[in-house]
């Protein structure tokens, strides 16, 4: 991990990741513990992706952050992270036990407890990849420090992700021929 009071490392680290060197999972995995540990709320997270069959949680740091995740694409008010790609901007709630947007994500979230959240769209020259999903154990966990510092993590993020993605196409089309 990363030393969280260090966050231009976070960002040189995500912009230094080499996809060739790893598959699509453990270039998302080592995304997630970047920004995790960057933030000083991000106690978990997860990193929901969109895909031809709709978005589905690619990797998240435990068991109940991936409860929490997956809540959302079930749910009939969906959630923060789905919002965050379709509008594509960053969304923070303070307070999961009490924000009335998305009742069965904060119902979720709060069981786990999980007591607010980032959800950082991931999205490169317009093309909505995802959403960095970073929660954290406390009520206001996130400061506007915290959302500037996320969208440059975002940034960066986004690229290592489309680059990932483009990689491991053409690795496997090549594979084909």
């Amino acid at each position: 991990f990363v030393d969280s009071t260090q966050p231009d490392e976070s960002l040189i680290a995500l912009a230094g990741i080499l996809v060739a060197k790893q598959n699509l999972e453990k270039t998302l995995r080592q995304i997630l513990e970047l920004a995790c540990a960057a933030l000083p709320g991000g106690d978990e997270g997860g990193i929901t992706l969109l895909d031809a069959e709709g978005p589905h949680t690619a990797v998240a740091t435990s068991d109940a952050a991936l409860e929490v995740d997956n809540s959302q694409s079930s749910a009939a008010t969906g959630g923060p992270c789905l919002e965050a790609y379709r509008r594509q901007q960053m969304l923070r709630i303070d307070v999961t036990a009490s924000d009335p947007r998305w009742p069965e994500f904060a119902a979720a979230a709060t069981a786990h407890g999980l007591a607010s959240t980032l959800s950082i769209p991931l999205v490169v020259g317009g093309d909505e990849l995802g959403a960095l999903n970073i929660y954290c154990r406390h009520e206001r966990g996130f400061t506007a420090a915290d959302e500037r510092l996320a969208a440059n993590l975002g940034s960066c993020a986004s690229v290592a992700l489309a680059n990932a993605r483009i990689y491991w196409r053409a690795a496997g089309l090549a594979a084909l021929a």
